[in-house]
């Protein structure tokens, strides 16, 4: 959703999604009929843009930025669409249209009539990296297929202002966005680098507040890094902000394009059980690790199929399961010669 254009900013929870779904109940195999989702309460300010998702859990979830929102209902099910084709409609606090989109063989039409005419758009290219439809640079808005495009390179949540649809170094980057005076996203990639015919791989580095010389990045390091990509003909961009030019605007030889951001320094990131983290393979040798791990899995099959159940379904590690699977890791060492 893009608040381009908008004078004022807007509260979310004013507007909902109708749409396709498909339910965690059935392994995400069928659609279900359309569906009205409501956006939880986000301010989008004027001229910014989120991005939706769908989720597919009993909760909606928002990141912490508020950069995008995963989208599903009470019962599982999140907004989908199929091989064939689908829609989606964003509707306003009064049950109007506010957007319409259908495409590919769908049928679908919006709550007020006037919203779309004419046929569907051609649906996306699917199964193909980065294939999508998407409207122009000047966001055309006839309420008609024409007002949509197929897309080979998506701009997910920026600008859709790539031009060609050829990328001759094969490294992702359309070539027309490899040339000065271009942009991908939004972002001036030729300013930070990027060039035709050769293989360029940006990487943004966020790092911890610490004096931990192994910590902070340090240019000397990310020098040789670049040097070992550069033997093997791709052209790494690294980005960790003003770090080491300590200045306003880019300077890629220093490597700042403007991202790169320290943030709050933690004793551990999950690596090891001290303070608090886990590691709970840190004892067994690396040449036991694959045996020990195929006994993991093998006890929670047998004993406790519900652990390997609720991770396949939700996506993550949560408390009571990871208590649930370190008793698990504690009782096989116990019987376990590494």
């Amino acid at each position: 959703m893009q608040g381009l254009g908008l004078r004022t900013s807007l509260d979310l929870s004013e507007f909902s999604l109708k749409s396709l779904g498909v339910s965690t109940s059935n392994n995400l195999n069928t659609l279900e009929s359309s569906t009205t989702f409501t956006f939880p309460s986000v301010t989008l300010p004027a001229g910014s843009y989120i991005v939706v998702k769908g989720k597919y859990t009993t909760t909606t979830y928002i990141s912490d930025s508020a950069g995008y929102i995963e989208l599903s209902n009470s019962s599982g099910v999140s907004p989908a669409w199929g091989y064939y084709g689908g829609f989606l409609e964003i509707l306003g606090s009064n049950g109007e249209t506010v957007d319409f989109v259908v495409f590919g063989s769908d049928t679908s039409t919006p709550t007020t009539s006037t919203e779309w005419t004419g046929d569907a758009a051609d649906k996306p290219s699917f199964w193909n990296y980065g294939r999508s439809i998407a409207r122009d640079g000047s966001n055309t808005d006839t309420n008609t297929k024409s007002d949509w495009t197929q897309k080979s390179y998506a701009t997910f949540g920026g600008p859709n202002d790539v031009t060609c649809s050829t990328d001759d170094d094969s490294d992702g980057i359309p070539d027309c966005s490899e040339i000065s005076g271009s942009t991908y996203a939004g972002l001036d990639l030729y300013s930070f680098g990027a060039r035709q015919d050769q293989k360029d791989i940006f990487v943004e580095i966020d790092y911890m507040d610490s004096t931990d010389p192994g910590i902070t990045p340090r240019k000397v390091a990310l020098d040789k890094v670049k040097e070992v990509f550069a033997k093997n003909n791709y052209v790494i961009h690294f980005d960790v902000g003003n770090l080491i030019d300590n200045d306003t605007g880019i300077d890629p030889d220093n490597y700042d394009l403007g991202g790169g951001n320290e943030v709050t320094y933690v004793s551990c990131l999950k690596l090891r059980k001290t303070d608090g983290c886990s590691g709970y393979l840190d004892d067994i040798n690396l040449k036991d690790i694959n045996e020990f791990e195929n006994k993991i899995l093998a006890k929670c099959n047998s004993e406790n199929p519900e652990i390997l159940d609720t991770i396949n379904k939700s996506g993550k590690l949560e408390e009571e399961t990871e208590k649930s699977l370190i008793k698990i890791i504690e009782e096989l060492k116990k019987n376990f010669k590494s």
